[in-house]
């Protein structure tokens, strides 16, 4: 839901591919590719993985 807000009232406006990456009590992760969310399997946006911080 960032990923959609950011693009319809926040600092994405007027961008066709977005990709926002949050971190707060996790890593989460939204994707807008030609003015489309990115769906993953099930209808749930797609995963960002895994990711070790060294």
């Amino acid at each position: 839901m960032a990923t959609i807000e950011k693009l319809w009232k926040g600092s994405a406006q007027e961008q066709v591919n977005v990709m926002l990456i949050t971190l707060v009590t996790g890593i989460g992760s939204g994707s807008i590719a030609e003015g489309c969310v990115i769906k993953g399997e099930n209808g749930l946006t797609g995963k960002m993985g895994h990711i070790t911080f060294i």
